[in-house]
């Protein structure tokens, strides 16, 4: 009998997570981010926050953006995920502290507020979309390295 690995040994969808299981895995990774967020120190709830907004974003991301390519569902909700988690905090941080130069005269007022709320929503608009800006950054990339890579080795416009 061959190994099989947990959740992907499926038929379905390719060898991909069958949704079921993919809602299985958000709901126990959004109670553990909740979990996480109660008990850990002030300093580090907000990516308690940033987690379980992002893995409602990455569901989003991942059934919205969800195109004709060869890419697994489960391969674009983690990456949806994992981009939210990543840049969300950051974002908060810049939008909802305001900045004051040497002198105490205001630079930059804050753009949202500090609450959980806009946290949560900051972190599932991120995670939503992610999947598409990446795609589209890859894209742009690729076709830029392809003409400038066609420049260096002499095959005109990068074919």
């Amino acid at each position: 009998m061959g190994r099989r690995m947990i959740y992907t040994g499926k038929a379905t969808q390719a060898g991909a997570i069958p949704h079921g299981h993919m809602l299985d895995i958000a709901i126990a990774g959004v109670a553990m981010a909740a979990t996480g967020t109660i008990i850990a120190p002030a300093d580090y709830r907000a990516f308690g926050v940033a987690a379980i907004g992002s893995i409602i974003g990455g569901l989003i991301a991942a059934r919205v953006f969800r195109g004709q390519g060869d890419e697994p569902l489960e391969t674009m909700w983690g990456i949806s995920t994992l981009a939210g988690v990543a840049f969300s905090p950051a974002l908060f941080d810049y939008l909802s502290i305001p900045v004051y130069d040497a002198a105490g005269q205001m630079i930059r007022a804050e753009v949202i507020p500090r609450s959980v709320s806009f946290m949560l929503a900051l972190s599932t608009a991120v995670a939503a979309f992610s999947w598409g800006s990446l795609k589209a950054i890859n894209t742009a990339w690729t076709r830029h390295i392809k003409a400038a890579l066609g420049r260096i080795f002499g095959k005109g416009k990068g074919s």
